[in-house]
């Protein structure tokens, strides 16, 4: 027994850091959103309104977006952790992985009754299958993976063919009508209704809307890119490592400004198929959320936490307003049923 627990990979604390500050983000950002449930107190001063507006908007910038990514890179990092210790053993862990998907799901499940608009831990259990098969495949191919879902092919595919079919829209997944609903079963405060229905149709709704933005390909990416991080060992605390990622802020930030330039003039399109196609490609974000991994990892392994997180919230650029604009308006509704930005960072239900 001794000898077993001797072999299991030692414990990493800048992983430890990086899921913390994503839990962190989760809670401060679900907090200001009432946690998916957008009513708020009408009639306060002008004051207040400003106030609350200044704190939405900063809260926003440095952690909206950012825990996602983190959040789900990690999940795949947990998974390598987990196979290389079984394997250790000479075990396989996939088959064991994909029952412990299914216990995320009764989790997934009973959370989300409590929670409106459907739990992200679902949305987990349904890409973490992609872990699954690509277990035994090689570094090179999990690398040329990750980054090709992170491209967005889906989108792409739609821009190319609306080049050649002005007529081709994007699929109308119904997801505002659906968000509808879930605002409106929340409010009337039917405690059996409102658990059933989170249950079934909120989750329903939760999926669908990952699905028309672009989430379930940048979640398989992340996936994949915690995996291959662990297996490159880039998260244990070395002067190589430290030199990396130092390279790798440098790069993000340095390449942010031209690349976010460019998506902002993307954006500013009149076609609404080239906004929610094009700019879902969120280079430039790819980008700066990558840093945010960066600074961490460097942060750690120089002893200098606390002063880079300050400093480096200098470099973290806000999410598009219009991914939340309809909880932000005090709207009826919770999402747009296509959103202008989906970068590489996001975390909310």
């Amino acid at each position: 027994m001794e000898k077993q627990l001797s072999e299991k990979l030692p414990r990493i604390e800048v992983v430890d850091a990086l899921r913390g500050f994503a839990v962190m983000a989760i809670l401060l950002v679900h907090n200001l959103e009432h946690f998916i449930f957008p009513v708020y107190p009408t009639g306060d001063p002008g004051w207040l309104n400003i106030l609350n507006d200044g704190v939405f908007n900063i809260t926003f910038s440095l952690f909206a977006g950012k825990a996602y990514a983190i959040f789900a890179l990690l999940f795949g990092f947990t998974f390598y952790i987990q196979s290389a210790n079984q394997q250790r053993k000479g075990k396989d862990f996939g088959y064991r992985f994909l029952w412990r998907l299914v216990l995320l799901a009764v989790f997934a499940t009973v959370n989300a009754a409590f929670f409106p608009a459907g739990d992200v831990l679902l949305l987990f259990v349904v890409v973490g299958v992609v872990l699954f098969v690509v277990r035994k495949w090689s570094d090179c191919a999990i690398l040329v993976t990750a980054i090709v879902f992170l491209l967005q092919p889906v989108e792409w595919y739609h821009y190319i063919v609306s080049l050649y079919d002005p007529s081709h829209t994007l699929p109308d997944l119904g997801v505002g009508a659906m968000y509808q609903e879930v605002a409106a079963y929340t409010k009337e405060g039917n405690l059996g209704e409102f658990l059933w229905k989170n249950i079934t149709y909120g989750q329903k709704a939760s999926l669908y809307w990952a699905l028309g933005a672009g989430r379930f390909w940048q979640t398989a990416g992340l996936f994949l890119m915690g995996l291959y991080i662990g297996r490159k060992q880039l998260f244990v605390s070395s002067e190589t490592n430290t030199r990396f990622w130092v390279k790798a802020l440098s790069i993000s930030a340095i390449a942010f400004a031209p690349l976010f330039q460019l998506k902002e003039l993307v954006m500013a399109s009149d076609s609404l198929l080239v906004r929610g196609t094009v700019g879902t490609a969120y280079v430039a974000e790819v980008c700066i959320h990558g840093s945010v991994g960066c600074i961490f990892c460097v942060a750690l392994s120089k002893g200098r936490l606390q002063e880079v997180c300050i400093q480096s919230s200098l470099l973290w650029k806000n999410e598009s307003e219009q991914l939340y604009r309809t909880v932000y308006c005090r709207c009826c509704h919770l999402f747009p049923v296509r959103t202008v930005s989906r970068s590489l960072l996001w975390i909310c239900a």
